[in-house]
């Protein structure tokens, strides 16, 4: 354990060991990182850029109930972020297994930062609760990432993207009656989503009793 980590032990117990668990995290994660990319720049784009879209779809599966990630996933998931490297840089049937991912996650990232709804009309930011519009964190979002997914040789599955002389964006409109659909509750894994935190809620009720009578 790092010095700096285990100096959070004095904040109380559960507190201390929670700290003291996220700090620990992101010491070895960063360490691995650096491990993985040092003297490689093109290495390290390409594991920024994966580990990005991975994030992305993994919050969205999150956000929408198609998915149902746990602390105990964590070592699956940095293995599958290992294995789309290995085929991004593998056998073209590799790279086309990559391409087809992207291809059929691409609607589902471009309806994340949800329906450009403009920002002086979305509660969610006139509340502070988001700290740009919708749109804002789109563009902001392909500015940043369709670069680097073409770096990487993948094609993006929209033929109206293009970035216009003045700097915006353009591309196809997402579903978004899809996406109210989903948010509504009635997408294809809700009934599972609700029977799963059911099953959770009362094998974890021990804890919650715990935690009230401490």
């Amino acid at each position: 354990m790092s010095a700096a980590c285990a100096s959070m032990v004095d904040d109380g117990m559960i507190r201390g060991v929670l700290a003291t668990v996220d700090c620990q995290t992101k010491v070895y994660a960063q360490g691995g990182y650096l491990a993985l990319t040092q003297g490689s720049a093109v290495f390290q784009t390409a594991l920024t850029a994966l580990l990005t879209i991975y994030v992305a779809l993994v919050g969205y599966r999150m956000l929408f109930a198609q998915g149902n990630a746990r602390i105990s996933d964590a070592p699956m998931i940095g293995l599958k972020i290992g294995v789309i490297l290995a085929l991004v840089t593998g056998t073209s049937e590799q790279f086309e297994l990559v391409q087809e991912a992207l291809d059929r996650w691409w609607g589902p990232l471009m309806q994340f930062h949800g329906n450009p709804i403009p920002a002086d009309e979305d509660p969610m930011y006139l509340w502070r609760i988001k700290s740009q519009g919708n749109e804002e964190a789109r563009q902001q979002f392909l500015d940043g990432y369709v670069p680097q997914i073409h770096e990487l040789g993948l094609t993006v599955p929209d033929p109206k993207l293009r970035k216009r002389d003045d700097g915006v964006w353009e591309y196809t409109e997402p579903d978004w009656d899809e996406l109210k659909h989903v948010v509504t509750g009635h997408g294809p894994k809700t009934e599972e989503r609700l029977a799963f935190r059911r099953r959770f809620l009362a094998q974890e009720q021990w804890v919650r009793d715990a935690v009230l009578a401490a």
